[in-house]
C-alpha cells in the first residue's frame, strides 16, 4: 500500500518525465531532492572548478 506522500512523489516523478522525455529519472530524482534541500535552507555555495 501507497502512502499519500509516495502517491505524491510518483506524479511529480511522472510529471516530469513526460516534459522532455529524455531526462533520466536519475537527473529528475536529484533535482526534486536539491529543492527540498533548498526549501530546508541546506545549501552550500557551489565553486566551479573545485571537486566535490
Amino acid at each position: 500500500m501507497f502512502t499519500p506522500k509516495q502517491v505524491d512523489y510518483w506524479t511529480r516523478i511522472d510529471r516530469i518525465a513526460e516534459e522532455p522525455p529524455q531526462l533520466s529519472f536519475t537527473f529528475i530524482n536529484e533535482t526534486l531532492l536539491a529543492e527540498l534541500e533548498a526549501k530546508d535552507n541546506e545549501l552550500t555555495e557551489y565553486i566551479f572548478g573545485q571537486p566535490d
